[in-house]
């Protein structure tokens, strides 16, 4: 379950990388083909790598996947819990049972946070691996444009971190002081 978890987080990632490539590619061979004077070779030259280019867009527009569905998860879980605990009146009466249950919650944080770690780490090993040098030889062989698109792994993993810190540690500990007080 764990294993599927990464791949899940590694695959949404990369597919997600992949699709803004090839719009950038498609964009990149679009301008220099506007720019290619009329029955020169260049023009010859970008003209079907453009049309494949778009072709790869097409193909990456049916590969989509939505957002992660454990990252949704780890977002209502707490939500759902919490709507639970109020409707059914279970209070935690004991101050162990609320130790018990918010060192359960951490450890679920902890447990998703390593998952998206792993995930992300996965996701920029595949990109390195397959994508990185390849991309930068084609941006180099355009000539002037720029460099390729960074993937968004980092940002993802911090984004996804500070949630999942915020739903199951801060959140939980908000709302234990504001019933203390």
């Amino acid at each position: 379950m764990v294993r599927w978890l990464v791949q899940l987080v590694a695959r949404y990632l990369v597919v997600s990388y992949l699709k803004t490539v090839a719009t950038q590619m498609r964009n990149l061979y679009w301008v220099r083909e506007l720019e290619s004077k009329s029955d020169s070779r260049e023009l010859k030259l970008l003209r079907p790598a453009r049309f494949d280019a778009n072709a790869l867009g097409e193909i990456m527009q049916s590969r989509e996947i939505g957002v992660p569905s454990f990252v949704l998860a780890g977002l209502l879980l707490p939500l759902g819990a919490t709507i639970w605990r109020l409707m059914s009146g279970f209070r935690f009466d004991s101050p162990v049972v609320a130790v018990v249950v918010g060192l359960l919650g951490v450890a679920i944080g902890v447990g998703l946070s390593w998952v998206v770690l792993r995930g992300c780490a996965l996701a920029s090993a595949r990109i390195h691996l397959s994508v990185r040098e390849p991309l930068q030889v084609v941006w180099e062989d355009i000539g002037s444009c720029g460099r390729p698109p960074k993937p968004g792994v980092r940002t993802f993993a911090f984004v996804a971190i500070v949630l999942m810190v915020a739903v199951w540690i801060v959140l939980p500990l908000l709302v234990a002081l504001a019933f203390a007080l």
